[in-house]
């Protein structure tokens, strides 16, 4: 898949190898596709910053990640193990630019409204006078 995406100008960063931070920043800013093929997380960071910097995302079905991506929306979501349906998603947004471009675009919108600092802080206040009451 990687060799596909390279003939078309796509970069592809597989996460979770454990990369120091400024590394992270710089693959982060040439990718076009971000990938999590997990069998355990909570919420990814890797995740969050790949829809901040409007990435298509796809990951795996584990632990929160279902809470901010959402399949064919915000990113393609696999179940953990299926090399097929990984194989797939890839193939599906390394081929199709519109769908890649959409992911990205609502990656990165879900991101600002939900998960930058300010709205989560918002949300956080809200639970707390909630709490209060």
């Amino acid at each position: 898949m990687r060799f596909a995406a390279a003939r078309r100008g796509i970069t592809i960063l597989f996460s979770g190898q454990g990369r120091p931070e400024r590394q992270v920043a710089e693959l982060i800013s040439r990718a076009d596709i971000l990938v999590l093929p997990s069998f355990a997380e909570n919420l990814p960071m890797s995740v969050i910053e790949g829809m901040a910097a409007g990435l298509a995302v796809v990951t795996t079905r584990v632990g929160a990640v279902t809470d901010i991506v959402t399949d064919g929306e915000t990113g393609l979501l696999v179940d953990a193990g299926d090399l097929d349906g990984l194989a797939n998603a890839l193939r599906r947004v390394v081929t199709d630019e519109a769908l890649r471009n959409r992911l990205g675009v609502a990656a990165l919108a879900f991101h600002r409204s939900r998960l930058d600092l300010a709205p989560y802080a918002q949300a956080m206040r809200g639970v707390w006078k909630s709490a209060a009451n």
